[in-house]
Protein backbone atom coordinates (compact mmCIF):
# COMPACT_ATOMS: atom_id res chain seq x y z
CA UNK A 1 0.00 0.00 0.00
CA UNK A 2 2.63 2.38 0.92
CA UNK A 3 4.48 1.48 -2.28
CA UNK A 4 1.53 2.19 -4.12
CA UNK A 5 1.12 5.52 -2.84
CA UNK A 6 4.85 6.26 -3.31
CA UNK A 7 4.72 5.70 -6.52
CA UNK A 8 1.44 7.74 -7.33
CA UNK A 9 2.91 10.70 -5.66
CA UNK A 10 6.29 10.03 -8.03
CA UNK A 11 4.38 9.90 -11.29
CA UNK A 12 1.97 13.43 -9.81
CA UNK A 13 6.07 14.57 -9.62
CA UNK A 14 6.67 14.04 -12.71
CA UNK A 15 3.80 15.23 -13.89
CA UNK A 16 3.59 18.35 -12.58
CA UNK A 17 7.94 18.91 -13.60
CA UNK A 18 6.71 18.44 -17.12
CA UNK A 19 3.89 20.52 -17.04
CA UNK A 20 6.55 23.26 -15.64
CA UNK A 21 8.76 22.62 -17.86
CA UNK A 22 6.46 23.28 -21.22
CA UNK A 23 5.07 26.55 -19.65
CA UNK A 24 8.76 27.63 -19.23
CA UNK A 25 9.85 26.67 -22.86
CA UNK A 26 6.05 28.51 -23.78
CA UNK A 27 7.36 31.24 -22.35
CA UNK A 28 10.55 31.56 -23.33
CA UNK A 29 9.08 30.87 -26.86
CA UNK A 30 6.88 33.88 -26.62
CA UNK A 31 9.26 36.36 -25.40
CA UNK A 32 11.78 35.62 -27.38
CA UNK A 33 9.33 36.34 -30.21
CA UNK A 34 8.46 39.73 -28.86
CA UNK A 35 12.16 40.62 -27.56
CA UNK A 36 12.68 42.66 -30.59
CA UNK A 37 9.43 44.30 -30.82
CA UNK A 38 10.29 47.66 -28.24
CA UNK A 39 13.03 48.60 -31.45
CA UNK A 40 10.73 46.74 -34.47
CA UNK A 41 10.78 49.71 -37.37
CA UNK A 42 8.13 49.40 -40.17
CA UNK A 43 8.72 50.76 -42.74
CA UNK A 44 5.99 52.18 -46.18
CA UNK A 45 7.06 53.20 -49.39
CA UNK A 46 4.24 54.66 -50.73
CA UNK A 47 3.69 56.69 -54.19
CA UNK A 48 1.80 59.25 -53.19
CA UNK A 49 1.44 61.37 -49.54
CA UNK A 50 -0.31 60.66 -46.01
CA UNK A 51 -2.38 63.80 -46.81
CA UNK A 52 -3.34 63.24 -50.48
CA UNK A 53 -6.65 62.56 -49.45
CA UNK A 54 -6.55 59.37 -51.62
CA UNK A 55 -5.61 56.14 -51.04
CA UNK A 56 -1.93 56.65 -49.94
CA UNK A 57 -3.42 58.35 -46.75
CA UNK A 58 -6.18 55.77 -45.82
CA UNK A 59 -3.52 53.45 -46.12
CA UNK A 60 -0.97 55.72 -43.89
CA UNK A 61 -3.98 56.17 -41.44
CA UNK A 62 -4.21 52.54 -40.99
CA UNK A 63 -0.73 51.18 -41.57
CA UNK A 64 -0.12 54.06 -38.45
CA UNK A 65 -3.14 53.02 -36.18
CA UNK A 66 -2.28 49.04 -36.72
CA UNK A 67 1.75 50.24 -35.85
CA UNK A 68 0.26 52.42 -32.35
CA UNK A 69 -2.07 49.07 -31.23
CA UNK A 70 1.41 46.83 -31.41
CA UNK A 71 3.40 49.57 -30.19
CA UNK A 72 6.54 49.46 -33.08
CA UNK A 73 7.60 52.34 -34.51
CA UNK A 74 6.65 53.56 -38.10
CA UNK A 75 8.42 55.46 -40.82
CA UNK A 76 7.45 56.51 -43.92
CA UNK A 77 9.10 57.80 -47.53
CA UNK A 78 6.63 59.61 -49.76
CA UNK A 79 5.90 60.37 -53.22
CA UNK A 80 8.61 57.19 -54.54
CA UNK A 81 8.36 57.13 -58.07
CA UNK A 82 7.96 53.77 -59.63
CA UNK A 83 11.27 53.58 -60.73
CA UNK A 84 14.03 51.03 -59.89
CA UNK A 85 16.29 54.16 -58.77
CA UNK A 86 13.64 55.50 -56.47
CA UNK A 87 12.31 52.40 -54.93
CA UNK A 88 15.83 51.11 -54.14
CA UNK A 89 17.12 54.85 -52.53
CA UNK A 90 13.88 55.04 -50.26
CA UNK A 91 14.82 51.28 -49.02
CA UNK A 92 17.78 52.36 -48.03
CA UNK A 93 17.38 55.46 -46.31
CA UNK A 94 14.71 52.93 -44.58
CA UNK A 95 17.34 50.46 -43.80
CA UNK A 96 20.19 53.23 -42.57
CA UNK A 97 16.88 54.01 -39.91
CA UNK A 98 16.89 50.12 -39.19
CA UNK A 99 13.76 49.13 -40.72
CA UNK A 100 12.73 45.53 -40.02
CA UNK A 101 10.08 45.32 -42.27
CA UNK A 102 9.35 46.95 -45.30
CA UNK A 103 5.52 47.98 -46.95
CA UNK A 104 5.27 48.34 -50.52
CA UNK A 105 2.77 50.25 -51.29
CA UNK A 106 1.95 50.29 -55.50
CA UNK A 107 1.95 47.14 -57.22
CA UNK A 108 4.79 48.85 -59.64
CA UNK A 109 6.99 48.22 -56.88
CA UNK A 110 6.84 44.19 -56.81
CA UNK A 111 9.06 44.47 -60.06
CA UNK A 112 12.29 45.41 -57.45
CA UNK A 113 11.69 43.15 -54.54
CA UNK A 114 13.72 40.56 -56.15
CA UNK A 115 17.07 42.48 -55.72
CA UNK A 116 16.04 44.36 -52.64
CA UNK A 117 15.57 41.15 -50.81
CA UNK A 118 18.65 39.71 -51.94
CA UNK A 119 20.29 43.47 -51.36
CA UNK A 120 18.66 43.27 -47.57
CA UNK A 121 18.00 39.85 -46.70
CA UNK A 122 17.14 41.04 -43.07
CA UNK A 123 14.60 42.79 -43.87
CA UNK A 124 10.90 41.34 -44.29
CA UNK A 125 9.31 42.68 -47.21
CA UNK A 126 5.88 42.82 -48.08
CA UNK A 127 4.14 44.15 -51.36
CA UNK A 128 0.76 45.43 -52.37
CA UNK A 129 0.58 42.73 -55.48
CA UNK A 130 -2.08 43.30 -57.90
CA UNK A 131 -1.08 40.18 -59.27
CA UNK A 132 0.52 40.95 -62.33
CA UNK A 133 4.09 40.35 -60.63
CA UNK A 134 4.50 36.30 -59.88
CA UNK A 135 6.84 36.82 -56.76
CA UNK A 136 8.59 34.70 -54.44
CA UNK A 137 10.90 37.06 -52.94
CA UNK A 138 8.83 38.57 -50.83
CA UNK A 139 5.36 37.81 -48.86
CA UNK A 140 2.25 39.92 -51.28
CA UNK A 141 -0.86 41.64 -49.48
CA UNK A 142 -3.78 42.10 -51.36
CA UNK A 143 -7.74 42.57 -50.14
CA UNK A 144 -10.24 40.26 -52.22
CA UNK A 145 -12.10 43.36 -53.64
CA UNK A 146 -13.91 41.48 -56.43
CA UNK A 147 -15.97 40.05 -53.19
CA UNK A 148 -17.95 43.35 -52.32
CA UNK A 149 -17.88 44.48 -56.33
CA UNK A 150 -19.67 41.50 -56.58
CA UNK A 151 -22.25 42.21 -54.36
CA UNK A 152 -21.65 45.90 -55.80
CA UNK A 153 -23.25 44.64 -59.16
CA UNK A 154 -25.76 43.44 -57.42
CA UNK A 155 -27.04 46.52 -55.91
CA UNK A 156 -26.09 48.24 -59.44
CA UNK A 157 -28.41 45.93 -61.27
CA UNK A 158 -31.28 46.28 -59.13
CA UNK A 159 -31.40 50.17 -58.50
CA UNK A 160 -30.48 50.98 -62.44
CA UNK A 161 -33.67 51.76 -64.62
CA UNK A 162 -31.64 52.36 -68.28
CA UNK A 163 -29.86 49.14 -68.15
CA UNK A 164 -26.35 51.34 -68.60
CA UNK A 165 -24.10 51.25 -65.75
CA UNK A 166 -21.04 52.68 -65.98
CA UNK A 167 -17.63 52.09 -64.74
CA UNK A 168 -14.63 54.17 -64.93
CA UNK A 169 -11.14 52.30 -64.00
CA UNK A 170 -7.37 52.68 -64.30
CA UNK A 171 -6.07 49.89 -66.42
CA UNK A 172 -6.64 46.59 -67.56
CA UNK A 173 -4.28 44.25 -65.10
CA UNK A 174 -5.50 41.42 -63.09
CA UNK A 175 -6.57 43.28 -60.20
CA UNK A 176 -8.47 45.82 -61.95
CA UNK A 177 -9.99 43.16 -64.16
CA UNK A 178 -11.02 40.76 -61.27
CA UNK A 179 -13.08 43.50 -59.75
CA UNK A 180 -15.18 45.06 -63.47
CA UNK A 181 -15.84 41.10 -64.24
CA UNK A 182 -16.93 40.43 -60.50
CA UNK A 183 -19.07 43.45 -60.67
CA UNK A 184 -20.26 42.61 -64.09
CA UNK A 185 -21.33 39.27 -63.00
CA UNK A 186 -23.13 40.52 -59.89
CA UNK A 187 -24.99 42.73 -62.20
CA UNK A 188 -25.99 39.83 -64.58
CA UNK A 189 -26.76 37.88 -62.23
CA UNK A 190 -30.32 40.06 -61.10
CA UNK A 191 -30.56 42.28 -64.36
CA UNK A 192 -29.76 39.66 -67.72
CA UNK A 193 -30.31 42.82 -70.04
CA UNK A 194 -27.99 45.61 -68.38
CA UNK A 195 -24.60 46.51 -70.00
CA UNK A 196 -21.43 47.80 -67.95
CA UNK A 197 -19.93 50.38 -69.97
CA UNK A 198 -16.16 50.43 -68.67
CA UNK A 199 -13.50 53.33 -69.44
CA UNK A 200 -10.01 53.12 -68.63
CA UNK A 201 -8.03 55.92 -67.71
CA UNK A 202 -4.50 54.44 -67.90
CA UNK A 203 -3.86 56.02 -64.40
CA UNK A 204 -4.31 55.60 -60.90
CA UNK A 205 -4.49 58.88 -60.36
CA UNK A 206 -5.72 61.68 -63.31
CA UNK A 207 -8.50 63.39 -62.05
CA UNK A 208 -8.69 65.70 -65.54
CA UNK A 209 -9.36 62.18 -67.47
CA UNK A 210 -11.40 60.79 -64.64
CA UNK A 211 -13.76 63.95 -65.09
CA UNK A 212 -14.47 63.83 -68.79
CA UNK A 213 -14.72 60.26 -68.61
CA UNK A 214 -17.10 59.84 -66.24
CA UNK A 215 -19.01 62.87 -67.95
CA UNK A 216 -19.46 60.98 -71.20
CA UNK A 217 -20.43 57.98 -69.40
CA UNK A 218 -23.43 59.94 -68.18
CA UNK A 219 -23.94 62.78 -71.11
CA UNK A 220 -23.30 60.86 -74.00
CA UNK A 221 -24.18 57.38 -72.63
CA UNK A 222 -27.13 57.37 -70.55
CA UNK A 223 -25.61 55.58 -67.83
CA UNK A 224 -27.32 56.26 -64.51
CA UNK A 225 -25.51 54.38 -61.65
CA UNK A 226 -21.43 54.89 -61.73
CA UNK A 227 -18.65 53.23 -59.97
CA UNK A 228 -14.95 53.56 -60.16
CA UNK A 229 -11.94 51.97 -58.97
CA UNK A 230 -9.33 55.01 -59.13
CA UNK A 231 -7.30 56.39 -56.80
CA UNK A 232 -9.02 59.44 -56.17
CA UNK A 233 -12.72 60.11 -55.73
CA UNK A 234 -13.11 62.46 -59.10
CA UNK A 235 -15.89 60.15 -60.47
CA UNK A 236 -17.89 60.65 -57.24
CA UNK A 237 -17.55 64.43 -57.61
CA UNK A 238 -18.65 64.11 -60.85
CA UNK A 239 -22.13 61.99 -60.07
CA UNK A 240 -23.08 64.35 -57.16
CA UNK A 241 -22.46 67.36 -59.89
CA UNK A 242 -25.26 65.28 -62.34
CA UNK A 243 -26.85 63.48 -59.15
CA UNK A 244 -26.53 60.03 -60.68
CA UNK A 245 -26.73 57.17 -58.33
CA UNK A 246 -22.89 55.89 -57.90
CA UNK A 247 -20.80 53.22 -55.80
CA UNK A 248 -17.51 54.69 -53.93
CA UNK A 249 -14.61 53.79 -53.71
CA UNK A 250 -12.69 52.51 -51.22
CA UNK A 251 -14.42 54.62 -47.87
CA UNK A 252 -17.18 56.72 -47.54
CA UNK A 253 -16.31 60.55 -47.16
CA UNK A 254 -18.94 63.00 -45.28
CA UNK A 255 -19.25 64.85 -48.66
CA UNK A 256 -21.56 62.08 -50.09
CA UNK A 257 -25.15 62.77 -50.46
CA UNK A 258 -27.66 59.38 -50.80
CA UNK A 259 -26.60 59.91 -54.22
CA UNK A 260 -23.55 56.96 -52.79
CA UNK A 261 -25.38 54.14 -52.34
CA UNK A 262 -22.71 52.42 -50.93
CA UNK A 263 -19.35 52.01 -50.95
CA UNK A 264 -17.10 48.84 -51.97
CA UNK A 265 -14.60 49.36 -48.75
CA UNK A 266 -11.37 48.61 -48.00
CA UNK A 267 -10.41 47.70 -44.20
CA UNK A 268 -6.56 47.74 -44.91
CA UNK A 269 -5.86 47.76 -41.47
CA UNK A 270 -7.15 43.89 -41.34
CA UNK A 271 -4.45 42.87 -44.01
CA UNK A 272 -1.87 44.94 -41.89
CA UNK A 273 -2.75 43.25 -38.29
CA UNK A 274 -2.04 39.71 -40.37
CA UNK A 275 1.20 40.95 -41.66
CA UNK A 276 2.67 42.76 -38.81
CA UNK A 277 1.79 39.63 -36.06
CA UNK A 278 3.35 37.06 -38.33
CA UNK A 279 6.57 39.20 -38.27
CA UNK A 280 6.74 39.64 -34.93
CA UNK A 281 5.95 36.30 -33.99
CA UNK A 282 8.49 35.02 -36.15
CA UNK A 283 6.22 33.21 -39.12
CA UNK A 284 6.96 35.54 -41.93
CA UNK A 285 8.00 33.68 -44.91
CA UNK A 286 9.34 35.22 -48.40
CA UNK A 287 6.15 33.57 -50.42
CA UNK A 288 2.89 33.61 -48.30
CA UNK A 289 -0.10 35.19 -49.77
CA UNK A 290 -2.23 37.80 -47.60
CA UNK A 291 -5.33 37.72 -49.63
CA UNK A 292 -8.12 38.23 -46.93
CA UNK A 293 -11.93 38.64 -47.77
CA UNK A 294 -15.09 38.71 -46.36
CA UNK A 295 -14.07 36.36 -44.08
CA UNK A 296 -11.50 38.54 -42.02
CA UNK A 297 -13.72 41.67 -42.69
CA UNK A 298 -10.67 43.02 -44.90
CA UNK A 299 -13.09 44.28 -47.46
CA UNK A 300 -17.62 44.88 -47.38
CA UNK A 301 -20.04 46.34 -49.08
CA UNK A 302 -21.35 49.28 -46.73
CA UNK A 303 -24.56 50.87 -47.28
CA UNK A 304 -24.78 54.73 -47.26
CA UNK A 305 -28.53 55.61 -48.73
CA UNK A 306 -31.58 55.71 -46.98
CA UNK A 307 -32.86 55.49 -50.79
CA UNK A 308 -31.64 51.71 -51.13
CA UNK A 309 -34.82 49.56 -49.97
CA UNK A 310 -34.52 46.79 -47.14
CA UNK A 311 -35.67 44.31 -49.42
CA UNK A 312 -32.49 45.21 -51.84
CA UNK A 313 -30.14 45.25 -48.42
CA UNK A 314 -31.90 41.98 -47.40
CA UNK A 315 -31.09 40.30 -50.75
CA UNK A 316 -27.63 41.57 -50.80
CA UNK A 317 -26.74 40.17 -47.12
CA UNK A 318 -28.21 37.00 -48.06
CA UNK A 319 -25.84 36.61 -51.05
CA UNK A 320 -22.75 37.98 -48.80
CA UNK A 321 -23.40 34.58 -46.50
CA UNK A 322 -23.68 32.51 -49.08
CA UNK A 323 -20.42 34.02 -50.44
CA UNK A 324 -18.80 33.34 -46.96
CA UNK A 325 -19.68 29.63 -46.76
CA UNK A 326 -18.98 28.91 -50.72
CA UNK A 327 -16.51 31.89 -51.86
CA UNK A 328 -18.37 31.28 -55.14
CA UNK A 329 -17.96 34.68 -57.35
CA UNK A 330 -16.51 33.28 -59.96
CA UNK A 331 -18.31 29.68 -60.19
CA UNK A 332 -20.22 28.14 -63.27
CA UNK A 333 -20.45 28.93 -66.70
CA UNK A 334 -18.55 32.29 -67.33
CA UNK A 335 -18.00 33.38 -70.67
CA UNK A 336 -15.64 36.68 -71.56
CA UNK A 337 -16.94 39.79 -73.55
CA UNK A 338 -15.64 37.75 -77.02
CA UNK A 339 -18.08 34.68 -76.84
CA UNK A 340 -15.11 32.26 -74.96
CA UNK A 341 -16.28 30.16 -72.46
CA UNK A 342 -13.58 31.16 -69.28
CA UNK A 343 -15.21 28.28 -66.65
CA UNK A 344 -17.61 25.50 -66.62
CA UNK A 345 -20.92 24.64 -65.17
CA UNK A 346 -19.53 22.64 -62.97
CA UNK A 347 -15.98 25.09 -62.25
CA UNK A 348 -14.37 27.42 -60.26
CA UNK A 349 -11.64 29.70 -61.42
CA UNK A 350 -8.96 29.19 -59.06
CA UNK A 351 -7.19 31.61 -56.94
CA UNK A 352 -3.77 31.37 -59.02
CA UNK A 353 -5.74 32.54 -62.15
CA UNK A 354 -7.91 34.69 -60.77
CA UNK A 355 -4.80 36.60 -58.99
CA UNK A 356 -2.49 36.54 -61.60
CA UNK A 357 -4.24 35.82 -65.18
CA UNK A 358 -7.22 37.26 -64.85
CA UNK A 359 -6.71 38.73 -68.64
CA UNK A 360 -10.11 39.12 -69.50
CA UNK A 361 -13.25 40.99 -69.21
CA UNK A 362 -16.85 38.69 -68.95
CA UNK A 363 -19.89 39.20 -71.13
CA UNK A 364 -22.02 42.17 -70.50
CA UNK A 365 -18.35 44.64 -70.38
CA UNK A 366 -18.31 46.99 -73.35
CA UNK A 367 -15.42 48.91 -73.35
CA UNK A 368 -16.41 52.75 -74.14
CA UNK A 369 -13.87 54.69 -76.11
CA UNK A 370 -13.11 58.18 -75.41
CA UNK A 371 -14.70 60.14 -78.60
Amino acid sequence: MTENKSSLVNKYVRSFTLICAFMLIAMYIFFEAFSFKEDFTVGMVMLGSHLDDGRSQMNHEKMEMVCNEMDVRLIVEEYVEESWEKCAQAVERMNEKGANAIVLDSAIYAKYVARLSVRYPHINFFCNNAGDVENTACATYSPRVYQARFLSGILAGLETKSGKIGYVAAMENSEVNRGINAFTLGVKSVREDAEVLVSFTDSWNDAEKETKLATDLIEKEGVDIITYHQDGDTVAEVAEKYQVGYIAFPEYKEAYSDKCLAVVRINTEQLYKEMLKDCLTGYYKQNDRYWLGLEKNAVELQFCSDTVSDEIKLEIQETEQRLLEHRDVFSGEIKDNQGNLICAEDETISDDMLFYKCTWLAEGVNVYEEK
